[in-house]
Formats: structure tokens, C-alpha cells, sequence
């Protein structure tokens, strides 16, 4: 499992049974920021929300990231690509999540990270596994970028289902552990793993809910 990380309260039922512009399910409503002239920051209003394979505006979606975040050699845009197709047609394995910005009408420009999931129907929940998690290429590693929180706030809402869902542990395999240590998570048993703990899940989400304004 590989990650490559950048740098609500109940799940709203009302949002969570709407679509959004193209075919992802909400799941929590989240607030990015946004670098202003003054080097102040402003909430912009975001959804974390859930892909579906089946869906045709999700694999056109999906295809369309693995074809443009794709191109970069350390991207895993494609291997998230690649499993999402595998999923169709098949018994459910993974979930796959985007995070959307509200303030773009473009589908393609308004996703700013991706990831892939143990499936919230997984019978085991001794731990809910974040196999992948890829950043947009012009936010990933890129201190220049004006839209700060797509990982953390990956990490938020894949920790909201791991608790609705009765998940032991959050679980990350890590290709940047200096962005988890700064978040303070706890190092795993293995080499570069990271473990958020179910007695940690109230903790770290009013942590990230007030840190990006989130009610």
C-alpha cells in the first residue's frame, strides 16, 4: 500500500443523498482553504464524497485523473484507476473517495485528491486500510500552492467512515511519514505505517474540524 499525502460531526443525511455535478455521492461537507493577496487564509466549502464504479460519471471521471495526474512517474493516479475498473462489475473490495471543491462547476478541475479504501461493507474491521491517497499534481508537495488541507482533510473523512462504519483503527502506509508525524499520528508496527486508534477518532476529528471551520 503507498500513499503519497500533500501539504462533521455526523454525516449530514440531507447532503448525503444528493448528487453532486457529476456522479459522487457526498458524504461529509469540508472547508479547503485558500491562500489570499494578504497571506491570510479563506474557507472554500468542499465535499469528501464517494465514488462509485458502477457509475458512468465516475469512471469517466476516474479515467480522466489517471490520464492527467497520470503522466507524473510517481503519480498513483493510475493504480487507483486501475482498481476502480476492476471493481465494476465485481464484488465490492475498495471505496474511493474524492475530495470536490463547491466553488468550481468544471468536474475535472474541482477534485483536488483521490484515494482508495478498504470497502466500508469489509466484515473484518479490525482496521479501515487507506491504500492509496493522490493529491492533485499542482497541489502535491507544492509550497506554492494557494488550496491547503486536501490530505488532512482526506485523512478527516476517511476517519468519519472508519467510526460510522465500527473500524477498529485507521490504518496508512506512508511514502511521506513527515507529513503524519506533523499531524502527530502514531507510527504503526511496520516501517513507514501510520495507526489512527478508535479512542483517537473523536480527538483527531474536532482537531481537523477546528483547524478548517468545519460545523
Amino acid at each position: 500500500m503507498n500513499i503519497s499525502p500533500i501539504s462533521l460531526n455526523t454525516i449530514n443525511k440531507t447532503s448525503s443523498s444528493k448528487k453532486l455535478s457529476f456522479g459522487e455521492t457526498p458524504v461529509c461537507k469540508i472547508n479547503l482553504k485558500r491562500k489570499q493577496k494578504d497571506d491570510t487564509y479563506k474557507f472554500i466549502p468542499a465535499h469528501f464524497s464517494k465514488l462509485t464504479p458502477s457509475e458512468d460519471k465516475d469512471e469517466l471521471l476516474v479515467d480522466r485523473i489517471k490520464d492527467v495526474w497520470g503522466k507524473r512517474n510517481d503519480s498513483y493516479a493510475v493504480d487507483i484507476a486501475s482498481n476502480f475498473a476492476l471493481q465494476n462489475g465485481r464484488s465490492v473490495n475498495n471505496n474511493f473517495y474524492v475530495i470536490s471543491r463547491d466553488d468550481l462547476k468544471d468536474p475535472y478541475r474541482k477534485i483536488t485528491c483521490i484515494m482508495q479504501t478498504t470497502s466500508t461493507d469489509e466484515r473484518d474491521k479490525s482496521k479501515f486500510s487507506i491504500d492509496y491517497l493522490q493529491a492533485h499534481p499542482n497541489i502535491e508537495n507544492n509550497p506554492f500552492s494557494k488550496i491547503k488541507g486536501s490530505g488532512e482533510l482526506s485523512l478527516y473523512g476517511c476517519v468519519k467512515e472508519a467510526k460510522e462504519h465500527g473500524f477498529k483503527e485507521v490504518y496508512i502506509s506512508s511514502s511521506n511519514n513527515p507529513f503524519y508525524e506533523h499531524l502527530n499520528l502514531k507510527h504503526g508496527v511496520r516501517n513507514s505505517t501510520f495507526i489512527i486508534d478508535e479512542a483517537d477518532y473523536d480527538s483527531f476529528l474536532a482537531r481537523i474540524e477546528e483547524k478548517y471551520g468545519i460545523k
